[in-house]
């Protein structure tokens, strides 16, 4: 969601703060009485001690009007944020589900990386480097990660990997400690995708449409009210 402004104003927070301490408070109850029926008692009580002027109450306060907002005006728009069957096929041919080999070197290690390098040009397989040199547990499998979407994968390794053709392997990328070499096996089809992944698609477009609706929505109130309209 866009992301909430620091501080709302607004006239009186006394049935928002009452709505949020019923959520947030414990409630001490007494025998044989209703925990509902003592709730203003305690609101009121949390009223006498201050505890509305609380920085940390009022930012929290602010966040379920923010939130509220957010709400009322993505349903009262109307608008079908849900993104057309076109649109996500077009997303996932950008971003479909791939299965890669994976060989690490710990950066200790750098004469490996360099000898495997120099035996990955004399044509030897990949899958045999692997098993040979690998330290990821993922050696186990000859480094077969089978098939994984964006999500599936650190957002680099899925970035590099989605760049190579078929059976490339790529230079080895160095971060968090180590030398990743990746080759790309293969890719699936959007009709073959499974239908978890699309939907991870499907509600992240949506997210998104609703993000820029809101963007735009809260931008145009902000040039109203400089403008004193």
């Amino acid at each position: 969601m866009v992301a909430a402004p620091t501080k709302f104003h607004y006239d009186d927070s006394m049935r928002v703060f009452i709505a949020f301490a019923y959520i947030t408070f414990p409630i001490v109850t007494a025998a044989k009485e209703s925990p509902r029926l003592l709730f203003p008692f305690a609101v009121e009580e949390a009223r006498r001690q201050g505890l509305e002027k609380d920085p940390r109450i009022i930012e929290q306060i602010d966040g379920l009007l923010y939130q509220a907002y957010i709400e009322k005006t993505l349903r009262e728009s109307k608008r079908d944020f849900q993104p057309s069957e076109d649109v996500l096929r077009a997303a996932y041919e950008r971003e479909p589900m791939i299965r890669i080999r994976y060989l690490l070197l710990r950066s200790e290690h750098k004469t490996l990386v360099e000898e495997v390098k120099k035996t990955l040009k004399s044509g030897t397989d990949f899958k045999d480097l692997v098993l040979k040199y690998s330290q990821d547990e993922s050696a186990k499998w000859a480094g077969d990660l089978d098939f994984r979407g964006v999500n599936g994968f650190p957002e680099d390794i899925y970035a590099t990997a989605i760049k190579l053709k078929m059976k490339e392997v790529s230079a080895p990328m160095e971060k968090e400690g180590a030398f990743h070499f990746i080759q790309l096996l293969d890719k699936k089809s959007y009709t073959e995708a499974p239908a978890t992944y699309v939907e991870y698609l499907r509600a992240r477009i949506r997210k998104e449409n609703e993000e820029r609706f809101l963007s735009e929505t809260l931008s145009r109130l902000k040039k109203r009210d400089s403008r004193g309209d």
